[in-house]
This record gives C-alpha cells, sequence and structure tokens, in this order.
C-alpha cells in the first residue's frame, strides 16, 4: 500500500480525496508485534547514547511486558502517573526514571535504578535491548530513553512518594496512527508541536509521548498523525 501512495503523490494531476483516504488506512495499519519480532526489529539499537553538554542528564526506562491476554495479544508498554508532591511535572504520564547520578556506571544503570526505585522492578527481571536517541526538553534536561523488555513472574512495588498509579497500554494502541494526534504550545515564547495519546481518560503527550512514537517509528509505525 505504501508503494501505491508514493505513486498517487507523484503524478501530475492526484486525485486527494482517494489519497487521503489511503493515508489514513496507512496510519491504521497496524504490524503484528511480539516480544520476539520486538527484540529482531530494535537489534540495532545501541547500548549506550549521547547528551547534550550544558543540560542535566537523565535516562527513563521504556518497559515492555508480556502480553496479558489482550485482544490482539499485544505486548503491553508500562506507564506511571507522577504525584503531584514531585518537584516537576506533577500529575503527568511518565516513564519511571529520572536524573543520572554520579554513583551509577551507566545511563543504562540509572534507569535501571531509577525503577527499581520507583516502581520496584528489579534488574533481573530486565533484559535492556538497547537506547533510542536522546530528547532535549525544554525543563533543561536530555532525557536517554532505554528500552528494556520485562520478563513473567515481575512484581510492583510502587513508591507513594513519587508514582501515583501505574498502568500497562498495549503496544498496538500506539502503533496505530489513528490513535496519534499533534498539539502546538508556547513555551517561553517558543511554538512547539507535541505529540499527545489519550487513554482511558488520561493524556499522554510532551517528552513521554515523543519517546513513545520515536520507539513505534523503530518497529515499524506508518508515519501521519490527526490533527
Amino acid at each position: 500500500m505504501l508503494q501505491i501512495y508514493e505513486k498517487l503523490i507523484s503524478e501530475p494531476d492526484p486525485c486527494w480525496h482517494f489519497i487521503e483516504m489511503v493515508d489514513t488506512l496507512l496510519r491504521m495499519t497496524v504490524p503484528k508485534l511480539t516480544l520476539e519480532s520486538i527484540k529482531t526489529q530494535l537489534s540495532g539499537l545501541k547500548d549506550t547514547g549521547t547528551f547534550t553538554n550544558g543540560l542535566s542528564r537523565a535516562a527513563v526506562l521504556m518497559c515492555i511486558c508480556p502480553p496479558d491476554g489482550n485482544s490482539d495479544e499485544s505486548p503491553l508498554l508500562l506507564l506511571t502517573k507522577r504525584t503531584h508532591s514531585v518537584e516537576t511535572h506533577k500529575g503527568q504520564i511518565s516513564f519511571p526514571g529520572g536524573v543520572c547520578e554520579s554513583h551509577d556506571s551507566t545511563p543504562i544503570a540509572s534507569a535501571l535504578r531509577e525503577t527499581e526505585e520507583e516502581i520496584g522492578i528489579s534488574r533481573e527481571y530486565v533484559s535492556v535491548i538497547g537506547c533510542l536517541p536522546s530528547l532535549d526538553t525544554p525543563s533543561g534536561f536530555s532525557i536517554l530513553p532505554v528500552v528494556g523488555i520485562i520478563r513473567q513472574g515481575f512484581r510492583l512495588l510502587i513508591n507513594p512518594d513519587e508514582v501515583a498509579e501505574v498502568f500497562f497500554v498495549p503496544l498496538s494502541y500506539f502503533m496505530n496512527g489513528a490513535n496519534t494526534s499533534q498539539r502546538s504550545i508556547v513555551h517561553e515564547g517558543i511554538e512547539r508541536k507535541v505529540y499527545v495519546f489519550h487513554w482511558q481518560g488520561m493524556e499522554i503527550w510532551g517528552a513521554t509521548a515523543w519517546m513513545i512514537e520515536q520507539l513505534c517509528r523503530y518497529l515499524g509505525k506508518s508515519e501521519g498523525y490527526v490533527d
């Protein structure tokens, strides 16, 4: 279908209504994912990353968990809702993680430590695949997303000072372009476009949504979003 789309838009007088329909179908085409296929598709990720000088270094763990019997048997992505007592991003949706400390041997070690401290998942249950490109945020952080598969048998032990809730979303939901939107925000006078997802009454946006979108692109998600 992608080849048909590319041919259509290259025509001198393309039929835009039909092209829009094909574009919608492309965004709704969700590749079938399994834990094994995810490992294969992400096998090219590096086990380290680079940070932007002058920004605070942080790392998060994007936890991909086994299916729980959902209808399409999709692996799950673990997300947390921050409490209102943390210093920044109060009440927002995020991945477990935090600032890289001097005693951490690597940024991956930082992500694993923070995950264990926040939600209790021991590093022995995490199989790290690699790192996505780092993200610089308007709040002054350079964040390295670490992707890991969590094996069966893990237990959650939530730190109530930092985490209000842990929840799981089928990765297939984020892979569906029809569930992706964008919004313009203005920060310190600069307008930026941010990705937005909505899941069961919760809004996932900003840095977290950007990392999810990048992960999905690595897994074969078609480009496109809903305005």
